[in-house]
């Protein structure tokens, strides 16, 4: 297969968002990475699904095939946590990820009183399991500021200005 050279600076689009919020839920969904050989870390076919309320965790879609697998790889979640292997296939195959996700609680003065836990399956290996998210400080601030706010967040197919493609996209609401 011959696969065209990517000009960035041709390319548009932008992050794909929800219009709802959703606390806890059961995610799948596929995507495909394009090659970009000439490129490294990073600026190789880079996406991501943002998913939370003020927290704003990442689990990284990113071209990693063959790399260490690290929190900013494909599989991470973005200074949060690595992958525990690397599943990343190869650019142009079609790879899937499975994820499981409860929402942090909050008591009725907007004060954290149990983390968010993830758990993510990369093409049918589990990479995640059960992984405590941290509350960052704006989502405190947040909780403190309006204490009747749930803890709930819009879903975000992060656009990087590289090629990525993604399908059969469900989820379900726990």
């Amino acid at each position: 297969m011959r696969v065209a050279p990517v000009d960035k600076e041709k390319q548009r689009g932008h992050s794909l968002i929800t219009k709802r919020a959703f606390g806890d839920f059961r995610l799948h969904f596929e995507f495909r990475l394009a090659l970009m050989a000439d490129k490294t870390g990073q600026a190789r076919s880079n996406g991501g699904l943002v998913f939370g309320d003020a927290n704003w965790y990442e689990l990284q879609v990113l071209d990693s095939y063959g790399l260490e697998g690290l929190d900013n790889e494909c599989g991470g979640i973005y200074k949060v946590a690595a992958p525990a292997i690397n599943m990343c296939r190869p650019p142009l195959m079609w790879q899937t990820y499975d994820i499981d996700y409860q929402a942090p609680r909050y008591d009725a003065d907007g004060r954290r009183t149990q983390p968010g836990r993830i758990s993510v399956q990369h093409n049918g290996v589990p990479i995640h399991k059960d992984v405590e998210l941290p509350d960052s400080t704006a989502a405190e601030k947040r909780r403190q500021a309006n204490p009747e706010s749930i803890p709930t967040g819009r879903i975000i197919l992060h656009y990087h200005r590289d090629p990525v493609e993604y399908r059969n996209i469900w989820l379900v609401e726990r």
